[in-house]
């Protein structure tokens, strides 16, 4: 009877420390932070929705604005995080080739591009006013 009790202590003895390693486990998994990567085509997107959306941004741009390009580029420097990602900003009418020149990009790999068409509405009579925000990004390495 004796040794039946003890075999049965040996066993509880083993489980218990079963449970102890594996809950110490479980919390040391838990307590690691992931690092939440941002998308940079989201950031670049959101920023241009914002851009669209803002009435003084807007109206800059339809206008022809001299500080336009000043104004689109503190914005996107406030909002992007400029240790990860550089970039470069374009501003053209709809119906003109927005591609920058090729110097700009020596030496970079992975080049993306986001766009957007700021208008007032497309009918044929403003069309001309229309213009086209492309910014082209890459990852700092």
């Amino acid at each position: 009877m004796v040794k039946n009790k003890k075999a049965w202590l040996r066993i509880i003895e083993a489980t218990l420390a079963v449970l102890i390693i594996l809950s110490a486990f479980l919390i040391l998994y838990s307590s690691q932070k992931v690092e939440s990567v941002k998308d940079p085509s989201d950031q670049i997107s959101t920023l241009l929705n914002y851009i669209a959306n803002n009435d003084s941004l807007r109206n800059e741009i339809l206008n022809n604005d001299t500080n336009v390009i000043n104004d689109l580029n503190l914005v996107l420097n406030n909002n992007l995080d400029s240790s990860k990602l550089n970039y470069t900003l374009k501003l053209c009418s709809i119906n003109q080739s927005c591609d920058p020149s090729l110097n700009n990009f020596d030496k970079k790999s992975n080049i993306y591009s986001s766009e957007r068409i700021i208008s007032t509405n497309l009918t044929l009579d403003n069309l001309d006013r229309a213009k086209r925000i492309r910014v082209f990004y890459w990852e700092i390495a």
